[in-house]
């Protein structure tokens, strides 16, 4: 070997140990650590939390919303009318004159607007859509026979309704010649005072 090529292998051999010597080395104490992923901060304040199905289920010791509560309200309209007329119950008085014999006084307000447009009747309905009627032939409990433009709101009674034995709730509502039923108010026969009514029972006269 001459000493051209001796000159160029050596630097090329020193060349190489002065790069290993520099490096940094995996296992020596100046090794520079591996980097490692920083997670990700989760925003959890809008998730949903996970609530045990027994927790679900009884709702009490998780904020879990609540259901709307479905309220009861019973066929009462023929097709075609307005379920939310203008014909408004505002008070009911319910009395008991003889064993499920009863009496009720109604008053009803209505913008009365002669003939063409008034309150022209009223209406005591058992649970299962029955209208107590002490007459058949009436088109309703009690039958309006002219407008009370003059007379607002009045109130009218009918006695002689015989009740079916057991009975506890009834509805009263009354009715327009125009648009038909308003919103019925429920009675309860067993509560001697309720939103927008009073009880009267036998037993409490005697």
């Amino acid at each position: 070997m001459d000493t051209q090529k001796l000159v160029y292998v050596m630097l090329l051999f020193l060349g190489s140990a002065l790069l290993a010597g520099c490096g940094p080395s995996a296992a020596g104490p100046t090794a520079t650590p591996a980097l490692r992923a920083t997670p990700t901060a989760v925003d959890t304040s809008l998730a949903e939390p996970a609530y045990p199905a027994s927790a679900q289920a009884e709702n009490s010791a998780y904020p879990l919303p609540l259901a709307p509560t479905a309220v009861p309200r019973p066929t009462l309209y023929p097709a075609g009318t307005i379920p939310d007329a203008d014909a408004e119950v505002l008070f009911v008085t319910a009395t008991e004159t003889a064993p499920n014999v009863w009496t009720f006084e109604v008053t009803v307000a209505h913008p009365d607007e002669g003939e063409a447009h008034y309150a022209d009747g009223w209406d005591v309905v058992l649970p299962d859509n029955t209208v107590l009627k002490v007459d058949i032939a009436d088109q309703f409990t009690r039958v309006l026979l002219h407008p009370h433009d003059d007379e607002q709101p009045f109130t009218r009674s009918q006695t002689g309704l015989v009740m079916p034995a057991g009975t506890t709730q009834v509805y009263v509502r009354a009715h327009d010649n125009v648009h038909g039923y308003g919103n019925p108010v429920l009675v309860d026969l067993t509560t001697a005072v309720g939103d927008r009514y009073e009880v009267i029972q036998l037993a409490e006269e005697q």
